[in-house]
């Protein structure tokens, strides 16, 4: 019975290690990636582009020309508190003494988001990455309870 019991111990070990592992470079791949092209790793907090993206996706947007923004992209903006991932549904024409604007829209939004400007745009949306920004608040507010219990895991496969 205790060589059975050895194995499981260090099964449970082993596993704790390679989720460490696989957490940490998943985590790691989502906050450089994006900054390897000048971008940003966000994580989704609400529910306003559903079913296309959804709390808990990290996007990554790239900054992006003014000019190359289209109707239909998706596009991440600085709103009064907060940084905001929404589609756009019109380009406004170019005003005489106005900045450029563009009006987005959540996608489960009934209603137009008021007009932004082309400075408090911070980029256009490149991929998604799904529920992965669920593990990430985690990781960062008990990535020492994680690697406690990791440890308790492997050292637990060593006895």
């Amino acid at each position: 019975m205790k060589p059975r019991k050895n194995l499981l111990r260090w099964a449970a070990g082993t596993l704790g290690v390679v989720a460490l592992i696989a957490v940490s470079v998943l985590v790691t791949l989502i906050t450089l990636i994006p900054q390897t092209f000048g971008g940003a790793g966000i994580i989704i907090e609400t529910g306003s582009m559903s079913p296309r993206i959804n709390p808990g996706d990290v996007v990554a947007v790239r900054p992006v020309e003014f000019s190359q923004i289209q109707v239909g992209d998706i596009v991440t903006y600085a709103a009064e508190d907060a940084l905001v991932t929404h589609r756009v549904v019109e380009v406004l024409p170019l005003v005489s003494g106005q900045p450029n604007r563009l009006i987005t829209q959540g996608d489960a939004n009934q209603v137009p988001d008021q007009p932004i400007t082309e400075a408090q745009v911070r980029g256009r949306l490149e991929y998604v990455v799904p529920r992965v920004g669920l593990v990430i608040p985690f990781m960062r507010h008990y990535s020492w309870m994680f690697i406690a219990a990791t440890g308790v895991f492997f050292l637990g496969s060593l006895a």
